[in-house]
């Protein structure tokens, strides 16, 4: 090659951007763990749970990680990364027979490194009748393969509906564990080292008196169906040999004592730590027995009077303003705002479906979480609460109040345990700072605080000393800050204490018919519904692999996808 030559071939590639190495390589990577919980509650929907950590060996997941889905009846409710913590965009993809969820990740997961996404969805008409056990519904779940990577380890957990006895429980394959979930079965599978495209189907049968909808499956007729049957009759014959199998199994496995349970879920089904103040009021009271749902609205009310949402223009009766409403606001902020009407009383009505959004929120949280878990970790964050306030020293009790108080006002003892919690073992004075939130609350029940006010300055460094006035005003400057009154602290705590509960009891009078409506809204009594029958439903035939095994052949064509990743 002429030097010429050579000179035009090295401009030529100098002039072509070079590519970021993951960029240059093919995509390699591995799911190295997907934990799956499929709950199925008793109104006939199916809270779907997935915890998926995805590790890049080469290249880059720039665009998408994505995870089939069972059905095309399925609505995303939440969808984040572990990791950052942030919610993460996604699409809901159905093409054709194809449904999955496509999550967009915060950023590139580069090679060498890993990201966890933690994803709940609701899905409909997923339980089918059961032909081959004559009375029973139930479901086939094959959680997302993956064509070109390998899935390390698998963890599926089914959760049955409360009342459901292990006894009346058909599944296949045999289960790993058998568990009991705050009072519910639930039954688990394990799989290590599934090969790219490997799939793992599980199915499970109850009775149908367990669930209020499902999908009634067609008359069968043919050659599959009658293998059905002919494989039912043999079924029956399956507890002699079950006998056999058990007593050579007892020989050779360890004691069931010496089990350790498996740890799956979201985070291990451990609790669940995201609840809001009013999600967490609501299921205090659930956990109680109690209809006390003024609380929750309570709860909700008193957030949105410290974030400067709402103005309180009347305690009896009960009337409020809107005061800004433009920013971001939590669903039940939103709610309530909707809630206010022209003369500033709240709507009944509006506040059952406000109550019964909480409800919903708070079991789409729960779903793959332990109740039980959940119910004590919020005790004890409560807990926590009282005692950082005790121990808080006089001028920081307003700060600690301000950041726990919705949390507190769960607690049925909250007015007692205020009061004992805001006084200090000495006399001490406190000033209250006139642009305080508890002022929207005082106007009304402690009238006289802006009569006897003295204002505390500091002036700077060789400024003239200021004597206190008897007005409030708002003094401005450089080292000075806005003062109120300086008061008692057991004068304050009783004020405060006072007006939190003049709240309470007011918004109660003003929905005196709350918790009827709201029983009637989330708890109405209807009969059974069907839905609509799908025009092509194979007769399943299966085959135990475990002698411990009661096979379920549930009719429904199981219709999971794969998933993926670019």
């Amino acid at each position: 090659m002429s030097s010429r030559a050579l000179a035009i071939l090295l401009l030529v590639l100098s002039a072509v951007p070079s590519l970021p190495p993951s960029a240059a390589q093919e995509l390699s990577y591995r799911i190295v763990r997907e934990w799956v919980v499929l709950q199925i509650e008793r109104g006939g929907t199916v809270l779907l749970s997935y915890n998926l950590t995805v590790a890049v060996d080469s290249g880059a997941i720039r665009r998408f990680v994505r995870v089939g889905m069972p059905a095309g009846s399925f609505e995303v409710l939440e969808a984040r990364e572990l990791e950052t913590g942030l919610e993460v965009n996604y699409d809901e993809i159905r093409e054709g027979d194809y449904y999955a969820v496509e999550l967009h990740p915060s950023s590139p997961i580069e090679a060498g490194q890993s990201r966890t996404f933690t994803f709940t969805l609701l899905v409909e008409d997923f339980i089918y009748a059961d032909e081959t056990n004559p009375g029973n519904v139930g479901v086939q779940f094959t959680p997302s393969w993956f064509d070109d990577a390998p899935v390390e380890d698998l963890r599926v957990l089914v959760v049955l509906p409360e009342g459901v006895r292990s006894s009346e429980v058909r599944n296949y394959p045999d289960y790993d564990n058998l568990m009991n979930l705050d009072g519910r079965v639930a039954l688990y599978w394990e799989r290590r080292n599934l090969y790219p495209g490997e799939r793992f189907e599980v199915g499970v049968s109850f009775p149908s008196r367990y669930v209020e909808h499902y999908v009634e499956a067609p008359g069968s007729s043919g050659i599959l169906y009658r293998i059905g049957q002919i494989l039912g009759v043999l079924i029956m014959l399956a507890p002699f040999a079950f006998i056999l199998a058990y007593i050579l199994y007892a020989r050779t496995k360890k004691p069931l004592g010496e089990y350790e349970p498996p740890w799956i879920g979201i985070e291990a089904l451990g609790p669940q730590k995201r609840l809001n103040p009013p999600e967490a009021a609501y299921l205090m009271l659930l956990e109680s027995g109690k209809r006390e749902f003024s609380r929750v609205i309570t709860v909700a009310l008193v957030e949105g009077l410290k974030l400067g949402v709402l103005e309180l223009e009347s305690l009896r009766p009960l009337r409020l303003r809107v005061r800004d409403d433009g920013g971001p606001l939590k669903y039940y902020l939103r709610r309530l705002v909707r809630c206010i009407q022209d003369d500033g009383s709240l709507n009944e009505d509006c506040l059952a479906r406000l109550i019964k959004a909480v409800h919903r929120a708070t079991y789409r949280k729960l779903s793959g979480f332990s109740r039980k878990e959940t119910v004590d970790f919020y005790r004890k964050k409560i807990a926590e609460g009282w005692r950082e306030l005790q121990s808080a020293p006089p001028e920081k009790k307003r700060e600690v109040l301000d950041e726990w108080i919705e949390w507190l006002m769960i607690d049925e003892n909250f007015f007692e345990r205020l009061r004992e919690a805001l006084r200090a073992p000495e006399p001490a004075q406190v000033v209250l700072p006139s642009d305080w939130w508890m002022y929207r609350i005082w106007r009304w029940t402690w009238p006289g605080w802006d009569r006897h006010v003295v204002i505390v300055t500091r002036p700077a460094p060789g400024a003239p000393r200021v004597e206190p006035v008897k007005e409030p005003r708002t003094v401005t400057g450089i080292e000075r800050r806005a003062e109120g009154p300086v008061v008692s602290l057991e004068k304050a705590a009783d004020e405060v204490a006072r007006g939190v509960e003049s709240v309470f009891d007011s918004v109660a009078d003003s929905a005196e018919g709350l918790a009827d409506r709201v029983t009637r809204l989330i708890a109405p009594e209807r009969t059974r519904p069907r839905s609509r029958t799908r025009t092509a439903v194979s007769s399943c035939v299966c085959a135990c692999v475990s002698c411990a095994c009661a096979c379920a052949c549930v009719s429904c064509a199981c219709a999971c996808a794969g998933g993926g990743a670019g």
